[in-house]
C-alpha cells in the first residue's frame, strides 16, 4: 500500500482531524460499530485526495475496510457513503466490544495496587463495582463485570460478562494496542485500561464517583475522597479486605496511596 499518493499526500492524518472524524462517526465503524477502526478515504479515494478532508473520510473496522477493495467490492462507494451518513453507533447511541479473559485468574492492577488472582477488585460496602466471576462449569472462562460512574452520577462504562458498553456522548473513546481510553472532555481522562495478553488488566487512570465517593487513580497514585457539604471534597477511606479494595465513607482525611 502506497504511503504517499500522486499529490504527495501521506497516509498520516493529524490527531485533531482524526478526532473530528471519530466524533462525527460515533467513535466506531460506521457499518458494524466495532471500536477498533481505520480511517478510510471514500470521497475522494486516497489515490485522488489532495488533502485529508474529514468530510471525505470515514471510520471502518479492519474487516469492513477489506470489503472496499477489488474490482467489484462488497462495500462500494455508494454503500460507504450511505453508512457514513447514518453511522451504526449513532443509531444505537453506544459503542461496545468484548474482552477475552481466559480460563485462569488474572492479575489486576488498580493504579499502584496489584491484586493477584482476586475475584472482587473494587467494592462499595457489599456492592461489587469491578470484579470477576466464573460459573461452575470449569470449561468456561472467567468473566469481568464492572460499572463505573462519573461525577454527575452517570454511568460511563458497563462491563457485563466481558462485554463493555460506553455511550457515544463522551468527548472521545480510543482503542489502540490493547488500551481502552475514555475521555469526557479535552485533557480529562475518565478511564485508561490496559489488557495485556490475557494475563494482566491494569487501570492506569480512573476518575470514578459513586455514592458520594470520588476515587482518582493514576499509574503511581490512588486517592479516595468523600464529599460532604456540597462540593467540598473531604475524608474518604480505602481498605484492603481479603484482597479486595473496599470503599468506606466517613473517615477524617482522604486516603492517598503511592507507588
Amino acid at each position: 500500500m502506497n504511503k504517499v499518493n500522486k499529490h504527495g499526500l501521506s497516509r498520516y492524518i493529524e490527531e485533531p482531524i482524526k478526532r473530528e472524524i471519530r466524533r462525527r462517526c460515533g467513535l466506531g465503524c460506521v457499518v458494524c460499530g466495532f471500536p477498533v477502526i481505520t480511517y478510510h478515504h471514500f470521497f475522494p479515494t486516497f489515490e485522488k485526495a489532495a488533502t485529508h478532508d474529514p468530510d471525505g473520510i470515514t471510520l471502518l473496522c479492519y474487516t469492513c475496510h477489506q470489503k472496499t477493495f477489488g474490482n467489484n467490492p462488497p462495500f462500494d462507494a455508494d454503500f460507504i457513503n450511505k453508512k457514513n451518513s447514518n453511522p451504526k453507533c449513532k443509531t444505537t447511541g453506544e459503542i461496545k466490544s468484548k474482552f477475552y479473559i481466559g480460563f485462569e485468574p488474572v492479575n489486576f492492577n488498580l493504579g499502584p495496587i496489584i491484586l493477584t488472582k482476586t475475584l472482587n477488585i473494587l467494592k462499595y460496602h457489599n456492592e461489587v463495582l469491578i470484579g470477576f466471576s466464573k460459573n461452575d462449569d470449569h470449561s468456561a472462562p472467567f468473566v469481568l463485570n464492572a460499572k463505573l460512574f462519573d461525577r454527575t452520577g452517570k454511568k460511563f462504562l458497563e462491563i457485563t460478562n466481558n462485554e463493555w458498553v460506553a455511550g457515544i456522548e463522551q468527548f472521545d473513546i480510543q482503542i489502540k494496542g490493547g488500551i481502552l481510553k475514555i475521555i469526557s472532555r479535552p485533557h480529562s481522562v475518565l478511564l485508561q485500561l490496559r489488557h495485556v495478553a490475557e494475563k494482566v488488566i491494569s487501570i492506569d487512570k480512573l476518575d470514578l464517583s459513586y455514592q458520594g465517593y470520588r476515587l482518582e487513580i493514576s499509574k503511581n497514585e490512588l486517592i479516595a475522597s468523600h464529599v460532604l457539604e456540597g462540593q467540598r471534597w473531604i475524608g474518604g477511606k480505602v481498605t484492603l479486605i481479603n484482597g479486595c479494595i473496599q470503599l468506606q465513607p466517613f473517615s477524617i482525611e482522604h486516603d492517598h496511596f503511592t507507588k
